[in-house]
């Protein structure tokens, strides 16, 4: 029988976290301009997963900033120092793979100069999974960073956490719309100029393109499959096919031969995983549900009545 803990969705906890495929070269990014505000500085693993300085419970930890994990984590020993008990366990599923971990409940987890109180967590090593540094005290998840609109820059390795709309205010760019699926933020892309589309899931932690084949076989109709490489989740290692794919779009944003990998799983409903290391920066608006990919920032705030790149302005109908 499935606990269910308060406060979380049911099932309790499905995770895709910080996937780095070996064997493959970095992608390149596109560009952006510098977001007009300070934000919380952020470090890389040995494997270019983000680091992000978090509060737990009022000790120091560095958690990695994953988008693609619908649940925040700590390390058992972490979990321990901060004499948290467990409240249960939770279904984690990774890409391919499902394990049980045990649950508990964190009093306080601080990002910056927000907190959130009373947060379930998750209790396993992602460090030990992807033979990251031990510098990796856990993960940071979609049930904190949906609360809030940010911009990710990764590029200059910060984030920044809306108070207010200090950022929808300023921002400059093409409003994409996401949905959620078991609450990952996933956008509709097309892939090949072919009209296929695609939904991805946005993820930080993933290194490549990473495409779901939820029919086996190893390979998707008009994309070529290769020859197989290792994926590597906090659910143990997997093999994968490496893929090509000519064209890759977003909105108005596109990318030519992107590089990443087709792996077989019947456990994910979404369509694959967009890797935001695509980017120099991504702004997620999770109030209004839109994501701006490479945007710009006005000098001053955005005035009454104005609407910039389709984004509504403060006060006009169905804005708010």
């Amino acid at each position: 029988m499935e606990k269910r803990l308060a406060g979380c969705p049911a099932p309790v906890a499905v995770v895709a976290v910080a996937i780095v495929i070996l064997g493959l070269a970095p992608l390149a990014r596109g560009a952006a301009e510098e977001v007009p505000f300070r934000g919380v500085p952020l470090s890389v693993d040995d494997n270019r997963g983000l680091l992000v300085p978090c509060a737990a419970a009022g000790q120091t930890v560095m958690l990695l900033l994953d988008t693609g994990a619908t649940h925040s984590s700590l390390r058992p020993d972490v979990a321990r120092e901060l004499g948290l008990a467990e409240a249960g366990d939770a279904l984690v599923d990774a890409v391919g793979a499902t394990r049980r971990v045990p649950v508990a409940r964190l009093p306080s987890l601080a990002v910056g100069d927000v907190t959130v109180f009373d947060l379930p967590v998750l209790v396993f090593d992602p460090a030990l999974d992807r033979g990251a540094t031990p510098r990796v005290d856990g993960v940071l998840g979609q049930d904190v960073l949906a609360r809030f609109n940010y911009s990710l820059d990764l590029r200059r390795r910060r984030l920044v956490i809306e108070m207010g709309d200090e950022l929808e205010g300023r921002v400059r760019g093409t409003p994409v719309p996401f949905f959620r699926i078991g609450d990952r933020p996933v956008v509709e892309t097309v892939l090949n100029g072919a009209g296929r589309r695609v939904g991805l899931a946005l993820d930080s932690g993933a290194s490549h393109l990473v495409l779901f084949d939820r029919r086996g076989g190893g390979g998707l109709d008009g994309i070529e499959a290769g020859p197989p490489t290792r994926l590597t989740t906090h659910a143990g290692t997997l093999v994968a096919r490496a893929a090509r794919v000519r064209l890759l779009e977003a909105g108005p944003w596109r990318a030519h031969q992107v590089a990443g990998v087709i792996v077989e799983t019947a456990t994910r409903d979404e369509g694959g995983l967009l890797p935001l290391v695509l980017f120099d920066e991504v702004y997620v608006n999770n109030r209004l549900g839109w994501i701006v990919f490479n945007p710009g920032w006005d000098a001053r705030g955005r005035q009454p009545g104005r609407q910039v790149a389709g984004i509504p302005a403060a006060g006009s109908d169905g804005n708010r």
